[in-house]
């Protein structure tokens, strides 16, 4: 959240975020993500920082009671044991583009589940905060009844309470969409989601020469340590 909506034009946003990418990589992240609409300011200002698009989404609001009849499709809590196929069907889904930036090897799993007994057909990541729930589905395209399925995701998340519900919907998921509407979910504005890549310059520690191959002499190669954030 860089500004209020009233100072999004300022220049200082511009410098705002040039300095938060520079704190960034200082702490050792290897990129910033970013969410905005296409028609805002802020998307021009973020392309001129050096973002570029991966993909776009729409966030559709859910804030009608459920009614009190069983689902037919219920999911459970994802728990650590469920990590290689979950892991599976995300890479089966995700682009691998969208991968790069979003891996879920760096995530925890804080969502639910959804299988047929044989394999893992749905993932949907769940954050909790004070005003709403943020949910991301990640569910296989071949699947019928995608509306009963969402449907059963909405009746099986714990603690809702009288919050509403917001679902992100992306666009390598077209799916998504019309089993959302039909649920009477409201459409938010479309987005496009940008990444900005970053590089953080090291000084040179240590150098040494590689071995000779086949008789040729190899340019010696720097050898430096490089920082993963946990």
């Amino acid at each position: 959240f860089l500004a209020p909506l009233d100072a999004q034009q300022s220049p200082s946003i511009q410098k705002l975020l040039e300095q938060l990418a520079k704190q960034a990589g200082h702490h050792g992240a290897f990129h910033l993500q970013a969410e905005a609409e296409s028609d805002s300011a802020v998307f021009d200002t973020l392309r001129r920082s050096g973002f570029s698009a991966y993909t776009r989404q729409r966030i559709w609001r859910y804030n009608d009671r459920l009614a009190a009849e069983k689902a037919s499709f219920m999911w459970r809590a994802a728990r650590p044991i469920d990590r290689v196929p979950v892991t599976s069907l995300y890479r089966q889904v995700v682009p691998d583009f969208v991968q790069n930036i979003e891996s879920l090897d760096s995530q925890p799993l804080s969502g639910m589940v959804y299988s047929d007994g044989n394999e893992f057909l749905a993932y949907a990541e769940i954050k909790y905060g004070a005003r709403g729930i943020w949910v991301k589905p990640v569910i296989k395209p071949d699947i019928e009844q995608v509306d009963q399925l969402v449907k059963g995701l909405l009746h099986s998340i714990p603690e809702r309470r009288s919050r509403p519900i917001f679902l992100c919907a992306r666009a390598y998921q077209p799916h998504l969409e019309p089993a959302l509407e039909a649920l009477g979910a409201e459409p938010g504005a479309r987005q496009i989601a940008l990444v900005k890549h970053l590089a953080a310059h090291h000084k040179l520690r240590e150098a040494f020469a590689l071995p000779n191959l086949e008789g040729r002499s190899e340019a010696s190669a720097p050898l430096a340590q490089t920082r993963r954030n946990s």
